[in-house]
């Protein structure tokens, strides 16, 4: 997370927030390390983020990941398009499941 700061109401015996930059793979498997879940709602370079989550995953062994991108990128907004700026949206589920990886989606 960028600012935990921001987050209020937290169960701290339920959750762990990590600040941090997804792309620092390092700091992603120590993260993961321990925990029965990744919760991921990125915006940015969504492909290589993508890749050093399950990366992160993969090596640690975690299985589970919530992935938030976009909503209406398949058309389950009726009568609304997305425009070329989700492209990458559109295109970033297909990246977070390399045919190696074990996660469950």
């Amino acid at each position: 997370m960028r600012n935990a700061k921001r987050l209020q109401h937290l169960e701290p015996n339920r959750v762990r927030i990590i600040e941090g930059d997804v792309l620092d793979i390092e700091k992603r498997k120590e993260a993961m390390i321990g925990q029965d879940v990744v919760y991921a709602n990125l915006a940015g370079r969504l492909e290589q983020m993508a890749k050093t989550v399950v990366k992160a995953m993969d090596t640690t062994g975690l299985k589970r990941l919530i992935w938030i991108s976009s909503m209406g990128i398949y058309g389950e907004v009726p009568g609304e398009r997305y425009s070329s700026i989700l492209d990458p949206y559109e295109r970033q589920p297909r990246s977070l499941k390399p045919q190696t990886s074990t996660i469950q989606f």
